[in-house]
């Protein structure tokens, strides 16, 4: 690791997070250009459907109790240890203003790396990867998805 690039810690990446969805949260409900000839991972959280790209989406493992953060956001449902590294969990159906995923025997929790961060994703069910083609309005049943 680089002297110039200060680690981000569990603490700071979770206001971190909770800002920049904040401040995106109405761009990321359209398709974004950005995502034409893109491959993607579709996860469904309480419900609803969102997409991730594959480069971010490092992996998916199953669902494991993280350890309770006092004084956080309530979407901030702790961290868990992965290989030697602290992964903060999210569960982004409260973040989206959602019930609550429900935990149960298919929930997974996908790593997402993006710059400096590193974080899990709850989510109930997690598809295979998608391409994205060409930019589509509307459902995702109209995506081909």
């Amino acid at each position: 690791m680089s002297a110039l690039i200060k680690p981000i810690t569990p603490f700071h990446l979770i206001s971190a997070l909770n800002d920049d969805y904040a401040n995106k949260q109405v761009e990321l409900k359209s398709v974004s250009k950005g995502s034409v000839g893109t491959s993607i991972v579709q996860l469904e959280v309480a419900g609803v459907v969102f997409a991730v790209e594959v480069g971010l989406a490092v992996e998916t493992i199953p669902y494991r109790k993280p350890q309770a953060l006092p004084r956080s956001h309530p979407w901030a449902l702790g961290l868990i240890e992965l290989r030697g590294e602290v992964v903060p969990i999210i569960d982004i159906a409260i973040l989206n203003n959602q019930v609550a995923s429900v935990v149960d025997k298919s929930s997974r929790l996908m790593i997402v790396r993006y710059e400096q961060m590193v974080f899990g994703l709850l989510a109930s069910n997690v598809a295979t990867v998608t391409y994205v083609p060409k930019i589509h309005e509307g459902s995702h049943d109209e995506l081909g998805v």
